[in-house]
């Protein structure tokens, strides 16, 4: 507030009737007693005012309302309501909640610092300017340096490098670093469970192919509301601060020790981060990062009470007599424009009235109005709510029975696979043991046929050796079949 405005809320802050000096009040505040007198007689405004679209209290106005808008907290609210709804729906655990941000970084650019020189010095402007080394590094025939990466090692440094011709992130950048560093190094750690990728809403996170790809491989993207990242991302929150005066600590320390001699080039940007950060990223500071946003454990509070107001602000105008006046409050507004009105029976003064009951009544009508509404909404979102928590349980317990369901079909498959694998090897067991008897008895027939045999073979054998003695001891034939005679020899007689 100017000197002027001041004076002028003084004067009007006086009792009615009371005598004042435009002298004296424009002595105390250090203000012109003429351009006083004309302010305060609305001869003359500030040039500001032609310049205002606002008066500047309807301008107070609309901040209250804004402010009164953030009090509700309705869009942090709805934010962990359906961020731990998803870690209790989908049983996210702790090492699988991540946060992911970009950070930038001016190589060889410090902060603000203080520096001794004299005067004659500082007369001769010669240290008004500071001077910034540069961002890259060239000579006079074009070529530029050698890589800045050289001092990345492998297997000491978990580092990955690139690059893009605008030099900030980009949509193919954004999808490789999901696909070849983030499920590449978390994958293991989840033993096919969901993992909870927290982000902000750059572009790049959420292209179809960024979404497409976590879909795919069991990663829930959950992406801030808009102008809250410092409020509720854990990486603006606790850790780019202690990594940002690390690396600018480590940075100063660096020029203090080159006595300025040294520039500081793209080659020198490396090891300084690297230490900054093995300095800031520890374990303690990411877990109180994660609790001070109320991500794990799962707890708003220490969000959502930086919105609870303890008390009204009230400004110094409030305490005057110049405080506002309220809708319900028209007999007042009524007597304070008849005691600043000589004629009350004008026709202005009438119509003054008039407009005073219609925005009076119009006001208090829509203030109840809104309250109404704002009552209703309020129990339509609770009833809301109870059906939402209503349908999840069923959702969940509908989730168990199909559960149970197909456990028990399970069991029954595998009871009806056992059974079956018995009766399987029953029967094969029957049908060897039938192989076998059969054998066997086909065995026995056998020896007993060939035992017969072989009593069939003894008795023709002896009844052929009798035959033959019979047939030898008898004596030969005498005549042929045709009846010739036969001589037998003297030896045969």
């Amino acid at each position: 507030m100017d000197q002027i405005q001041a004076a002028i809320e003084a004067i009007e802050s006086r009792e009615l009737g009371e005598d004042f000096s435009y002298h004296q009040i424009a002595k105390q505040f250090g203000v012109v007693r003429s351009t006083l007198v004309r302010r305060h007689k609305a001869k003359i405004q500030p040039r500001a005012v032609a310049h205002q679209k606002l008066h500047p209290q309807q301008e107070q106005e609309l901040v209250q309302y804004i402010q009164g808008l953030t009090e509700r907290r309705a869009k942090y609210s709805q934010y962990f309501d359906l961020l731990h709804q998803k870690i209790e729906k989908y049983k996210i655990k702790l090492w699988d909640i991540y946060n992911m941000d970009e950070k930038g970084f001016l190589a060889g650019v410090t902060g603000r610092s203080k520096r001794i020189f004299s005067r004659q010095m500082w007369e001769r402007k010669e240290v008004t300017t500071g001077l910034q080394d540069g961002s890259r590094e060239w000579s006079a025939s074009g070529g530029l340096q050698s890589s800045w990466v050289e001092d990345i090692k492998e297997g000491e440094h978990s580092a990955f490098v690139t690059s893009s011709p605008s030099g900030w992130t980009n949509n193919e950048i954004g999808v490789a670093w999901l696909k070849q560093v983030f499920d590449r190094f978390t994958r293991s750690k989840s033993y096919s469970s969901y993992r909870l990728l927290i982000l902000d809403g750059h572009g790049s996170h959420v292209t179809p192919e960024f979404i497409d790809f976590c879909d795919e491989n069991k990663i829930l993207l959950a992406i801030f509301p808009p102008h809250s990242t410092h409020t509720l991302q854990p990486l603006d929150v606790v850790m780019f601060k202690p990594l940002s005066t690390a690396y600018l600590k480590d940075l100063s320390n660096y020029l203090h020790n080159s006595q300025g001699l040294l520039l500081v080039k793209k080659g020198d940007f490396f090891p300084l981060f690297w230490r900054a950060r093995g300095s800031s990223f520890k374990k303690n500071t990411i877990q109180k990062s994660f609790t001070a946003t109320g991500i794990w454990p799962p707890d708003p509070t220490p969000i959502l009470k930086r919105f609870n107001r303890n008390s009204p602000e009230v400004s110094s105008s409030d305490e005057s007599s110049t405080s506002l006046l309220i809708g319900s409050d028209w007999r007042k507004i009524k007597a304070l424009v008849d005691q600043t009105t000589a004629d009350r029976t004008s026709k202005e003064v009438k119509k003054l009235h008039r407009s005073l009951y219609h925005i009076s009544t119009q006001n208090e009508l829509l203030r109840h109005e809104m309250k109404g509404l704002k009552e209703a909404l309020s129990t339509k979102e609770k009833s809301e709510l109870k059906e939402q928590a209503r349908l999840y349980k069923l959702q969940v317990a509908q989730e168990k029975r199909v559960e149970r369901q197909r456990l028990k079909e399970v069991r029954e498959k595998e009871r009806a696979k056992q059974v079956a694998e018995r009766a399987r090897q029953k029967a094969d067991r029957d049908s060897t043991k039938a192989i076998q008897q059969a054998q066997n008895n086909k065995r026995k027939a056998s020896k007993a046929s060939i035992q017969n045999n072989k009593r069939q073979k003894c008795v023709v054998a002896a009844i052929d050796v009798e035959e033959l003695s019979e047939i030898a001891s008898a004596p030969p034939p005498l005549t042929t079949r045709r009846g010739r005679n036969i001589k037998l020899p003297s030896r045969y007689k």
